[in-house]
This record gives structure tokens, C-alpha cells and sequence, in this order.
């Protein structure tokens, strides 16, 4: 997602220079991006919160930066942000679902703090399109009241989400915006890239039909079982399964988040090692597991014949490849993202379905994906259309 507010930002305010917050190990890879890096704190630094010193320069930033002494009152961390950053003229938040329910207040109270810093110095703070709600706890919708009516812009992808900001408040809707997410104008690299990684995993472009399988730590930790016992590995495993006896395609298993280099914790790839020791035909089963930018990914998706995912921007890249997908969520974001090309038959959560509804999808996919393929071809320009209207809009506020 920052990739693509980079491009399209970028080729309509010239000169603009994009900032992120990011870990140590991030950095090298958004430096090489063009991205201008700063540091999340560490953890050695919070450990260092009680030391005097450290008590002794918050101190004096209490007495004489009254940004920091406001944000500390709501967020510490954004307050923090505030002194590493200095100074920004605009800020786009491109978080994709971190506001409702799902979450704990943080990321409301995190945002709300730089919603506030940017409201009283007469800066935009943009919310591009991203999955809310809902807003059924207290302190969540207390906070998300505060981000929808002081955000200069704000942008819900589906119209559940939508409805969950209208219900905020009373007042009309007129201040939320409706539009897809920006990620259809993400630009992958050259099919033959794409290519070349299947060759590597050992995958001949165009042998055999090609079906991948993306899988989402998300779902995993709400489900039931630890690995290979957990209910959504088996439900993934009996799919590539089928996917091999019964459609007769290969399988290709594709993390779609993958941690940098020297991060520890698991990933998606942690899901697709599982999945691929329990698949019966190993030599009809390929995994992708190194690290490789996004545009990189979205290339490999291209040469899929049928998209199995729970990872929300693998089905991005799929449809704006024009392939056809089947979306195992676990958020209203997926049946959102699917509607407008009409294939919201071929959304369903992960924890209420079974094996059989799940074959019976697959296989309705796999016979009309040819017709599935045409039917996002055909809704593919109005929805990238609609994306260039958000950034249009976007780049405008900002000049203004």
C-alpha cells in the first residue's frame, strides 16, 4: 500500500518526500524503496523508560514541546513519533483494517493523537480506503467517533464499513467517502519475473494448471488447534488436496506476508511448511519461502489459473491481474472487495463452512473461471478509474 500512495502521490504533488515509521530491520528495504525510514522505539528504549535520564529529557519535553505534551496524554508512542518526525505537511494513513472491533483501542488512540496534532495545525491527515468496524465496544467507538470527525479526509473500501462510520454519530455521512482500495493500481513486475521464481521452486509456467493457495496467520490464531492440529491448517490441507485429485491442477503455496530478513516470529510461511509436509502428492505441491518484494508477488500470482486466499492484497493482486479467486476470510473487508465483480458467492469465512460447502466452491470456480475471468476484466477499469479519483482528491488536499 505505501508503494502505491508513493507512485500515485508522488506523480501528483512533485517533489513530495514520504516518510515511514518502521523497525531497524525494515529500513534497508524501504531506504532501497525511496522511502525516507524512521525508527519505531525498541524495545531497549522502553526498557530505558524508567532510567533517570530518560525521565530527566521527557521532562524537559513536557516544559518545552507542547505537540509531545499533548500526544503523551493520549498516545506515548505518537508522542514519541512526533519528536523523531519533527515536522510533516501531510499524513496518509494506509493502515487497512486497525480501527474497530477486532483490535484493541491502540491503534485508534495512536492515530487519534496525530489526527489532533494535524487538526490544530492546519494539516491534512487522510484516511485512504481501509475496512473498518465494527464499533460495538465503548472505548473503540469513543476513539473512532474522534478520527472521523476531526480526519481531514476518510475513506471506507466497502460499504459495511461504511455503514459501521456512519453509526458513529448522528450527524450525515456526507464527511465519509466510498472508494476501493488503492492497491489496484499497484504496479507488479514483468510476467517473466513471476516466471522465473516458479522455475525456481521447481514450477514450469503453462505445464499443468496452477492453483495458488494463500494462507494468514490471522486466521490461524483465531482458530481452534495448534499446528497441525489447528481447524484452518486441516481445512487448507483437504483444499490442496482437492485442488490436486480432483481439479488435477498443481499447487502453489505463496505467503503472502513475509517478515524481513532477521525477524524471528512466524509468518505465512510457518502456515505453507505445514500445509506442504500433509499435502499426499508432494511432486503436484510447490512452495515459494524466500522473502521477495511486493512486486515480485503480485507478478508470481499473475500466472495462476485460480486464486485461493485469506490474505486481502493477494486478492487485490489477483483481480488486477484478472485472475479468479475464492477468498477464505475472517472480516466483512472480503465479501466488500468481491462484490462489485460479482463473485461474492466465492467468499466465505473460515469458521463457519465445511469441507463440503468448500468443494462445492471450488469446484463452481474452477468450471466458470474462464467466465469469472471475463467478469473481472470487464469491472477491472471502472474499479482502477475510482482509484485514480481517491488520489486525485488526495493530491489536491494536500496542494491546498
Amino acid at each position: 500500500m505505501l508503494r502505491t500512495v508513493q507512485r500515485e502521490v508522488g506523480r501528483r504533488v512533485p517533489g513530495a518526500c514520504f516518510h515511514i515509521l518502521i523497525s531497524s530491520l525494515e529500513a534497508q528495504f524501504a531506504n532501497m524503496s525511496g522511502l525516507i525510514s524512521t525508527l519505531r522505539s525498541s524495545n531497549r528504549e522502553e526498557l530505558l523508560g524508567s532510567n533517570l535520564l530518560v525521565r530527566g529529557q521527557r521532562a524537559l519535553q513536557f516544559l518545552h514541546n507542547s505537540d509531545f505534551r499533548r500526544a503523551w496524554m493520549t498516545s506515548s508512542g505518537s508522542a514519541r513519533e512526533m519528536l523523531k518526525i519533527k515536522s510533516v505537511d501531510a499524513i496518509i494513513d494506509v493502515s487497512g483494517y486497525a480501527y474497530g472491533d477486532a483490535w484493541n483501542v491502540g491503534p485508534c488512540k495512536n492515530a487519534w493523537a496525530w489526527v489532533d496534532y494535524c487538526k490544530r495545525h492546519n494539516k491534512p491527515y487522510i484516511f485512504l480506503p481501509q475496512a473498518w468496524g465494527s464499533f460495538e465496544k465503548r472505548g473503540i467507538a469513543k476513539w473512532a467517533r474522534r478520527l472521523r470527525e476531526d480526519a481531514s479526509l476518510l475513506f471506507a473500501r466497502d460499504q459495511e464499513s461504511f455503514n459501521y462510520l456512519s453509526s458513529l454519530s448522528d450527524k450525515p455521512s456526507d464527511d465519509i467517502r466510498l472508494a476501493p482500495d488503492i492497491v489496484f493500481r499497484f504496479k507488479g513486475a514483468h510476467p517473466n519475473v513471476g516466471a522465473s521464481i516458479l522455475r525456481d521452486v521447481g514450477f514450469e509456467v503453462k505445464s499443468k494448471p496452477l492453483v495458488g493457495i494463500v494462507p494468514n496467520m490471522q486466521i490461524y490464531k483465531r482458530t481452534q488447534g495448534i499446528g497441525i492440529k489447528n481447524k484452518y491448517v486441516q481445512l487448507l490441507v483437504k483444499i490442496a488436496n482437492y485442488c490436486i485429485d480432483d481439479l488435477e491442477a498443481s499447487v502453489l503455496l505463496l505467503p503472502n506476508q513475509i517478515k524481513v530478513p532477521g525477524k524471528t516470529d512466524q509468518d505465512d510461511r510457518f502456515l505453507c511448511g505445514i500445509i506442504a509436509s500433509l499435502v499426499k502428492q508432494n511432486n503436484c505441491c510447490f512452495t515459494i519461502r524466500n522473502y521477495h518484494q511486493s512486486e515480485i508477488l503480485k507478478s508470481v500470482l499473475s500466472h495462476l489459473d485460480l486464486l485461493i486466499a485469506s490474505r486481502f492484497h493477494s486478492l487485490v493482486f489477483a483481480l488486477s491481474s484478472k485472475i479468479p479467486v475464492v477468498a477464505l476470510g475472517w472480516s466483512h473487508k472480503y465479501s466488500g472487495l468481491l462484490a462489485p465483480f460479482g463473485l461474492s458467492k466465492y467468499v466465505c469465512q473460515h469458521d463457519q463452512i465445511d469441507q463440503t460447502d468448500v468443494n462445492n466452491m471450488l469446484k463452481s470456480a474452477w468450471k466458470n473461471r474462464k467466465d469469472n475471468k471475463y467478469l473481472i476484466a470487464e469491472t477491472l477499469p471502472i474499479i482502477q478509474k475510482e482509484v485514480d479519483a481517491t488520489f486525485d482528491l488526495v493530491a489536491e488536499v494536500i496542494r491546498r
